[in-house]
């Protein structure tokens, strides 16, 4: 085998918090900025995906403009309905060249939800071995009532973002899902995504959940990245997800996970160091 048999990607994805807290909003998103372009100096990341960006001038200003400024490329979707105060609050920065992006906003929202274009945001990157990769960066509907009961409008969210993978990624490349889902793993969402795509057709067609699939007990590794004055009321909401295509294998031994805490959301990052291995040609 030679190197362009292996794709090795690290990623990183991260609820910002970016509702309006004044006046704390502007000194927050400076200081992700440049933590964001410190940390892939540092480890060499190869893509981000970031979500709540909604304050379209902060986010420019301060996170777009230094990452621009060090790696160029990035996508996010600022479209908005008349009565809508924000737009997606979705950002990707890549290092690598982006050749492909589409917006989708969610057909269905409420409550303070209501009032963001919330949706999906595919980004489509062309690593340094000439590899394709789809990376899908989305924020589905917070609970706000009851956070561990069934919601219906984000279940519905979830099956609009099923269909839109589905149309978008053939299986020729390899794909990955992030961000903040607001659905746990006991949650019907989360088993559509991780579980019925898997009967559609074989495992390279299954998202798996990267950070489980590392850390299966999940006594001795609860991952909650949502942070909560109460540690009971903490759960698992951002996720990493892969789906490998028909091309590619996971290569488990050398990939790994973990929660990253830049102190500055009321989120942990997920960052995430995966390896794929093309599959032989027989």
């Amino acid at each position: 085998m030679n190197e362009n048999d292996f794709v090795e990607m690290q990623a990183l994805t991260f609820n910002i918090f970016g509702s309006s807290y004044w006046p704390q909003t502007k000194r927050r998103m400076q200081q992700m900025g440049e933590s964001l372009v410190n940390l892939t100096d540092e480890l060499g990341l190869d893509f981000i995906t970031l979500q709540e960006t909604f304050f379209n001038s902060y986010r420019d200003e301060l996170i777009v403009k230094p990452w621009q400024e060090r790696f160029h490329h990035h996508s996010y979707a600022d479209q908005k309905k008349w009565w809508q105060v924000f737009g997606s609050g979705l950002t990707t920065l890549s290092r690598h060249e982006i050749i492909h992006t589409i917006f989708e906003p969610y057909k269905t929202s409420k409550v303070v939800d209501a009032f963001s274009n919330k949706g999906i945001l595919l980004t489509r990157i062309k690593l340094p071995t000439g590899v394709e990769l789809d990376l899908y960066n989305t924020h589905t509907q917070a609970s706000y009532i009851n956070p561990k009961g069934r919601n219906t409008v984000r279940e519905r969210q979830i099956e609009q973002l099923s269909a839109f993978i589905q149309k978008e990624s053939d299986g020729s490349r390899p794909i990955l899902l992030m961000g903040d889902l607001n659905t746990t793993e006991d949650h019907h969402g989360y088993k559509k995504l991780v579980q019925e795509q898997g009967k559609l057709a074989n495992e390279s067609h299954q998202f798996k959940d990267i950070m489980r699939r590392l850390f299966p007990d999940r006594l001795l590794h609860p991952l909650t990245t949502l942070i909560k004055s109460n540690p009971l009321q903490e759960r698992k909401l951002d996720h990493v997800f892969l789906r490998t295509g028909h091309r590619f294998e996971w290569d488990r031994e050398n990939t790994s996970s973990e929660l990253y805490d830049f102190d500055l959301s009321d989120h942990r990052a997920i960052l995430s160091r995966i390896s794929l291995q093309k599959v032989p040609a027989y």
